[in-house]
């Protein structure tokens, strides 16, 4: 038997009161531009802050457990109505694109780019995981749980 360890990207609650990167959500907002939470909660992965305790997350199964390979679950998303988080508003400004993301959703094109630019940072993030688990299992598969397009 493969033993592969199911792992969220971002879906991690800090419980510990005061966690300093608890509140680092990702933030959704509704048809009338007020921003919500929806979904899984997840961290934001516009948070360094927060990307570096998920990074110390998976260092500890990598360094402590043995398994064939690494599943990341279904949270590793973000849909077009996300992520509008104060670090991820910052992070569309120094691209050059507006802080707003029903701005963003209007434009076709800019629409398109800001989907491509969150597929990569989604998908950078979970290679960078990888690598980190990898340290201590070089052998290490990976796999991504994907939601199929609905017909």
């Amino acid at each position: 038997m493969k033993v592969y360890a199911r792992m969220p990207l971002l879906a991690f609650e800090l419980l510990a009161t005061g966690h300093p990167v608890r509140n680092d959500r990702v933030k959704a907002v509704d048809s009338k531009g007020n921003v919500v939470e929806h979904g899984y909660p997840r961290l934001t992965p516009y948070s360094a802050a927060a990307r570096q305790v998920i990074r110390e997350i998976y260092e500890d199964p990598g360094r402590s457990s043995s398994f064939y390979g690494l599943l990341f679950h279904d949270d590793a998303t973000l849909s077009d109505y996300e992520d509008a988080s104060p670090q991820a508003l910052a992070a569309y400004r120094q691209a050059g694109w507006p802080d707003n993301v029903l701005t963003l959703r209007q434009d076709a094109t800019l629409r398109a780019a800001w989907t491509r630019s969150k597929i990569k940072l989604l998908d950078d993030f979970s290679l960078e995981l990888a690598e980190i688990v990898r340290t201590y299992q070089p052998t290490l598969k990976t796999a991504r749980n994907l939601y199929v397009k609905p017909s």
